[in-house]
């Protein structure tokens, strides 16, 4: 008996075989893409959120925490709660949310640019001890990390400054800031720098002396060692150049705008009062302009204007990070000094200042072959200013410094003493 069978035909089998290809493939593709879809989900999470943040930031000597992170493939990346601690554990940095303005696939396809971020209410906290910055020691110089360029735009920040011997820190706020991070460029001898954006940081901050003693006195070296300060001031700044691996090499200029400023005398005050026999007292010009920028590691400045008991003082010129100076003051005066032809020219009197911002030393130029008469002039005006304008309480103070001023050496033998002086050397 005979039984037959019935074949399939061959191009149906074919036709078989392909579909079931197909759908393997369209199933394969489907678990890839979910599984790559998944990969933000998987990498938000502890602990690979940890281990990513290890991997991206390798030279990161601390600890790197955050709140939550957002990872979408077609959004913007976006971590809250964001905190870097040192080797010690000390918070230096925390951001409540800091949010790029690209999608991840954008920076995966292009990693080599990841666009820019916005930090919202960021506070820095920066402690100097024994010449050391906490935020450099955060960072490992010897570990091999791969740059990327990107943009950061501060808003609303906090800035916190103190060091060793002064546990409680002073701040300023609110600081608004946009820089632009650039990787090193070996082939073209360009090293890591960080570029910061005009505008304007600080909008009326409060003045405080530990302010004045950390920063602005490199700016304003009247205000130095200043027992008191208090007022308000604004910062605007000029595009700045801050190498990552020097940055005392930095390179800038902006305007610090004196809105009100109250003060007491400090050692350059003290110093110029004395040498002109006058009482203590310093008065800084309200809503002045100071015009500075920082170059070879000195703050040069111009037109710092404030006034002496009875004289206004003009200062320009520079401070160096040393803290040494190099200042010509400019004093005018009222009167005619030299007769009703050259008194007119000579209405003011340069005298140099050099010396440390704590220590200044007054060295009086020549300005010159009046300069004799036109010094015993200005000392016999500042005599009779004084001798008109005594409080009641200070009559007996005013007439001991007089005392003592007629046996100390006149502003002009002080002159002829300077001018042989030079000669010598």
């Amino acid at each position: 008996m005979r039984v037959s069978i019935d074949r399939v035909p061959k191009g149906d089998f074919d036709l078989s075989r392909r579909w079931s290809l197909r759908r393997s493939l369209i199933l394969v593709f489907l678990l890839a893409g979910a599984a790559v879809a998944a990969v933000p989900y998987v990498c938000s999470r502890e602990p690979l959120r940890d281990m990513l943040f290890a991997t991206v930031l390798p030279r990161l000597q601390g600890t790197l925490r955050a709140g939550g992170i957002d990872l979408g493939w077609f959004s913007p990346v976006a971590c809250r709660d964001l905190e870097i601690f040192d080797k010690e554990g000390v918070r230096a940095i925390a951001v409540p949310r800091f949010e790029g303005d690209r999608p991840l696939w954008r920076m995966v396809a292009w990693p080599g640019s990841v666009g820019s971020f916005r930090a919202e209410g960021a506070h820095i906290e920066v402690v100097v001890n024994k010449r050391q910055v906490n935020l450099a020691q955060l960072v490992d110089p010897t570990a091999k990390w791969r740059m990327v360029g990107l943009g950061l735009e501060v808003v609303d920040g906090v800035f916190s400054y103190r060091t060793s011997t002064t546990p409680q820190a002073w701040e300023l706020a609110p600081i608004n800031l946009k820089l632009q991070i650039l990787p090193a460029r070996p082939t073209e001898g360009r090293a890591a720098e960080v570029l910061v954006k005009a505008g304007r940081l600080l909008d009326r901050a409060t003045l405080t002396p530990q302010m004045t003693a950390e920063l602005l006195k490199y700016v304003l070296p009247v205000m130095a060692d200043a027992p008191a300060v208090s007022g308000q001031f604004s910062l605007e700044v000029d595009p700045w150049q801050v190498p990552l691996e020097r940055p005392t090499a930095a390179t800038g200029s902006g305007r610090l705008v004196l809105h009100r400023v109250d003060v007491a005398p400090g050692a350059l005050a003290a110093a110029l009062a004395e040498v002109l026999r006058l009482p203590p007292g310093l008065r800084i010009a309200e809503e002045s302009v100071v015009p500075f920028r920082l170059v070879d590691g000195r703050f040069h400045h111009q037109d710092l204007q404030f006034s002496l008991p009875g004289l206004k003082v003009c200062t320009r010129g520079s401070v160096g990070l040393d803290q040494s100076l190099d200042l010509t003051a400019e004093m005018g005066f009222e009167g005619k000094l030299l007769g009703s032809q050259a008194g007119q020219a000579k209405r003011t009197l340069a005298i140099r200042v050099g010396g440390t911002l704590s220590r200044p030393k007054i060295d009086f130029p020549s300005v010159g072959q009046n300069a004799p008469l036109l010094l015993e002039t200005l000392q016999a005006f500042l005599q009779a200013h004084k001798a008109a304008t005594p409080t009641n309480g200070e009559e007996a103070e005013v007439s001991d410094r007089r005392g003592k001023a007629l046996s100390s050496p006149t502003l002009r033998e002080r002159w002829l003493q300077w001018r042989s002086d030079s000669k010598l050397n």
